[in-house]
């Protein structure tokens, strides 16, 4: 299995096209997702109310800055997956299924690692962050 490939904001931050300049232009056309996730939207209306309260969830508690505005679909699909799992009429297909959108969305500790966010998120500040 060979590594995954990097996002090329990850790369240009590394510096990685110094050295092999051709690389970037292998890459001109990668699409890039600039808008947010569209939380104020709520949850899609396709929804029955576990899976909407399921929706909210999810997105609450994904690492910040990994949903962006192409990743709707994805949440809602984990969210009818986890109610699925919750109310345990889940099959063994469908969980392997949420188990790899949860690790997809950084969800797992072992995924969490993996996944690269395309906006830098701000780190929280501390009174306490300026003693050394």
């Amino acid at each position: 299995m060979g590594m995954t490939r990097l996002p090329k904001h990850v790369l240009e931050m590394r510096g990685s096209f110094k050295k092999h300049a051709g690389r970037r232009e292998n890459r001109k056309l990668e699409p890039q997702v600039a808008k947010a996730f569209p939380l104020s939207a709520g949850p899609p209306d396709s929804l029955n109310e576990a899976e909407k309260k399921t929706w909210l969830e999810i997105v609450d508690h994904a690492p910040p800055g990994v949903l962006t505005w192409a990743d709707p679909q994805i949440v809602e699909m984990g969210a009818r997956l986890l109610v699925a799992e919750r109310a345990r009429t889940i099959t063994s297909p469908e969980r392997g299924h949420l188990i790899k959108i949860l690790g997809l969305l950084g969800m797992t500790p072992a995924d969490r690692v993996r996944v690269q966010i395309s906006v830098p998120v701000e780190e929280p500040t501390s009174k306490y962050a300026k003693i050394s």
